[in-house]
């Protein structure tokens, strides 16, 4: 992960590196069936392990979310993941239901269950690792595991995968609470809602309060926003999603072609980007039925392990061919709750517990619909992908986001020819001073 030596020191997104050689380590010494077993509980995501990390584009696109409209916003134009694209990014896994964060259920019976190793045993770990379980004693478990013919080593392999790919904690612990979301997995329960959730949820926070972690998969994150731009997601092509061509193996192989900018080079572009540089469409995006609310305008609630918030599908409706109209009207603070240990007090656990069942209970209801795809559109309305009214509407207030001035900082390349142009100077100017002195010895004499 290359360092981004012109943003340290400002209000950024921190970004947790994937400890990828320790994993890969471990699924290298899976047998067939088991990496077979973990495939199909996953999809596509082990991709993530091989994709390069663009740290700076993810920072400086975090500066451009807008927490209240839950999209992405370039001046009047908006953007933004959506369940559809995720789970096409995923893939086909089994989803009788949608994982849970389980709320105040201790995890460190099941935890004990599943690593071999006394609850006492767990709970020191945790309180000597800031409530983190530790990535070495993850691997330390899995290896121990590896000549039994049960599934205990996969199940340590989705946790520790899970844990510092999916919903990373920090970069050497992960939150234990991840075990509820591998229970989920276990039993066939859909997880692409949850990393939604977390994806926004980290967005949001970090708006609000600066230098937080992304709490989500930046590889997802990364790949759906280039297949957005016209200059790179062309290549991103992919008539038939499978397991060998989708867009995060897509990617890997033309990820070179991704220009390798600064901080502040993706925040001028980002600043500066137009309607004729955006693909509204990501062209791997190929389903017949949506959803695009839930019912009366409402937005989507999104369910994470972390807390809960929401989106709304149709102001980015054009995502999915759509003609982008004027959207309804926000409703703030609709879904939106915080389930982290430090900020629940204990009278308000039986309260998020009842949300929590309140937001489930939603989702199941949806159903995906069909929607009209709006086809021989010409002029300004092709370029937006929208109607004229859209084009031609009054912004809301609630649209704007403010970018902050960033003060440059040289990069090493910078400084080292900053220091050779100064002792250049230098030089030229003493060569004068010597010249100047030589001229006035030869006039006295």
């Amino acid at each position: 992960m290359p360092l981004d030596l012109d943003i340290m020191g400002l209000d950024e997104l921190r970004i947790l590196p994937i400890p990828k050689r320790v994993l890969l380590d471990m699924w290298d010494t899976l047998d067939p069936s088991k990496k077979n077993y973990v495939e199909k509980k996953i999809g596509h995501l082990l991709s993530l392990l091989h994709i390069e990390p663009q740290v700076t584009l993810i920072k400086a696109l975090a500066h451009f979310w807008n927490p209240e409209t839950s999209t992405f916003v370039f001046d009047r134009h908006e953007l933004t993941p959506t369940l559809e694209e995720i789970q096409i990014i995923i893939g086909d896994v089994p989803s009788l239901s949608v994982v849970d964060p389980s709320l105040g259920v201790d995890p460190v019976p099941r935890l004990s269950q599943i690593l071999g190793v006394p609850p006492p045993e767990i709970r020191t770990l945790l309180n000597r690792n800031s409530k983190g379980l530790p990535l070495a004693f993850l691997e330390q478990r899995f290896h121990s595991f590896l000549s039994s013919p049960r599934a205990e080593s996969t199940k340590v392999f989705l946790l520790a995968f899970f844990g510092f790919v999916i919903f990373p904690f920090t970069q050497k612990t992960m939150d234990p609470t991840v075990i509820h979301v591998i229970d989920g997995i276990l039993v066939l329960k859909g997880f692409t809602n949850m990393i939604l959730a977390e994806m926004f949820i980290s967005l949001n926070r970090f708006k609000k309060d600066k230098r937080v972690a992304l709490r989500a998969p930046l590889g997802i994150l990364q790949v759906w926003f280039v297949s957005h731009l016209k200059q790179f997601g062309g290549n991103l092509a992919i008539p038939h999603v499978s397991k060998d061509i989708n867009p995060l193996t897509q990617f890997k192989e033309i990820e070179k072609f991704l220009r390798p900018w600064t901080f502040h080079n993706w925040v001028d572009f980002l600043e500066n980007l137009t309607p004729k540089q955006v693909l509204w469409q990501a062209l791997w995006v190929h389903f017949p039925k949506v959803c695009l609310t839930s019912g009366h305008s409402d937005p989507i609630p999104l369910l994470g392990l972390t807390g809960s918030t929401s989106y709304y599908p149709l102001r980015a409706a054009r995502q999915f061919y759509v003609l982008q109209e004027i959207p309804p009207p926000l409703k703030s603070g609709l879904f939106r709750f915080d389930f982290r240990n430090g900020v629940i007090k204990g009278d308000q656990l039986e309260e998020l517990k009842n949300e929590m069942k309140r937001i489930i209970d939603l989702l199941y209801c949806y159903q995906p619909k069909d929607v009209e795809r709006a086809t021989d559109l010409e002029g300004s309305m092709k370029e937006h992908h929208a109607s004229k009214e859209y084009i031609a509407r009054r912004v809301e207030p609630e649209l704007a986001v403010t970018i902050p001035k960033f003060p440059v900082i040289a990069t090493p390349k910078e400084t080292q020819m900053g220091r050779i142009i100064r002792e250049r100077d230098e030089a030229l100017a003493e060569a004068e001073h010597w010249q100047k002195a030589y001229k006035r010895v030869r006039n006295m004499l």
